[in-house]
């Protein structure tokens, strides 16, 4: 974390918890949005000093010493898949671990991997460089190419319950994808694309940095394109899951003074803080039930109800 972080985070923490009380108070220390005031904790994790979460949660280092992850997703089972950037070797593995932290197993060697999920048939699939890949869940070999784009690189991947997929390209680029089949494009969100997630309705949300930067929506018809909010430098995004954590959408926000994960209203857009305290944030996965895990420079991060 840069001395510029440590320091917003060491004012943010003094606002939160002056000098002359006891406990939490209420805040919206970090600007640039309109944000709605929240009670924030600081993490009971003794390794994460400064970070603080929203009241009525915790957070705990889930896995540390990565290799710049870039990609996030957790299984059906609660299996944690992550995929690393190989430190600009350009060559890289997908991670499996349990839900208690413990390494399950790692994949082959892939090419630029940028993205993972897993299909409703518990495929594991890769978006990196031009294709996407099959890898086997079991003994972590790559299987096959499920698609080819000729041309392209493919900076993120997503599937949806339905049973969709859908891979997203840097010019904003959304295309479905049906393994053994051609490739068809969905919609065109604009350049500076970086992730993408399917909401519960086949919707597809896409983050994107730049001139118009923010999160957009794709209808699940493909027909229609929206602007849900506007942020500095939206990344990872994910679709709340659990009565605790409502029916947002959450994304990591990459530009504010503090780096933080923000929950959109996907009705209002409008953006209340989460959790403040990263650095270099990436990408952001539900489990379905309880847990939010969270990427950032060097480890993932979990968040959860007290």
């Amino acid at each position: 974390m840069g001395p510029g972080n440590r320091l917003a985070i060491i004012f943010l923490f003094s606002g939160l918890f002056g000098c002359g009380g006891g406990g939490s108070s209420s805040s919206s220390a970090v600007t640039g949005d309109t944000l709605q005031q929240r009670e924030f904790v600081p993490c009971t994790d003794a390794a994460l000093p400064g970070m603080l979460v929203r009241q009525g949660f915790d957070c705990a280092i889930f896995v540390d010493s990565l290799t710049r992850p870039t990609g996030l997703v957790v299984d059906s089972d609660g299996t944690v898949l992550i995929t690393s950037s190989g430190g600009g070797t350009g060559l890289a593995q997908v991670f499996r671990y349990f839900t208690d932290g413990s390494q399950v197993g790692v994949s082959d060697f892939i090419n630029d991997p940028d993205g993972v999920t897993v299909d409703p048939n518990g495929r594991i699939l890769v978006a990196g460089g031009e294709q996407v890949t099959i890898v086997n869940s079991f003994t972590g070999g790559i299987d096959t190419v499920c698609a080819s784009l000729s041309g392209a690189n493919l900076q993120n991947i997503a599937s949806s319950a339905s049973g969709r997929v859908a891979v997203l390209e840097p010019d904003g680029t959304v295309s479905n994808v049906v393994c053994g089949e051609p490739v068809s494009s969905c919609a065109v969100t604009g350049r500076g694309a970086r992730y993408l997630a399917f909401s519960p309705t086949d919707e597809i949300a896409v983050s994107r940095v730049g001139e118009s930067n923010g999160v957009f929506v794709i209808d699940s018809q493909c027909a229609e394109i929206s602007q849900l909010a506007e942020m500095t430098e939206a990344l990872g995004l994910s679709y709340a899951q659990g009565e605790s954590f409502g029916n947002g959408l959450f994304v990591a926000d990459g530009g504010a003074d503090v780096e933080r994960v923000v929950s959109i209203d996907r009705s209002t857009g409008d953006i209340v803080d989460f959790a403040l305290g990263f650095d270099e944030l990436a990408s952001i996965s539900f489990d379905g039930t309880s847990t939010l895990y969270i990427a950032e420079r060097s480890r993932v991060i979990k968040v959860f109800p007290r």
